[in-house]
């Protein structure tokens, strides 16, 4: 149960790391002009791609762990 509370916690954080990091970027390539778009794309796709592997890491540790 804790070892898999951990791992939540460890894929939130990454999440957020991965969404802060792709919003610096937009900035940098697309400029602050325009760079909303480009931001809620990119911020949106990593989102779901990473909340599907969340989702899918739950789902297998809840069955090992009973």
């Amino acid at each position: 149960m804790r070892l898999s509370g951990r791992i939540l916690a460890i894929t939130l954080i990454a999440i957020i790391i991965v969404i802060a990091t792709s919003y610096v970027i937009g900035i940098m390539l697309v400029g602050l002009k325009g760079s909303e778009s480009f931001l809620e794309l990119v911020s949106l796709e990593k989102a779901m791609g990473f909340k599907d592997m969340a989702i899918q890491t739950a789902a297998t540790h809840s069955d090992e762990h009973g």
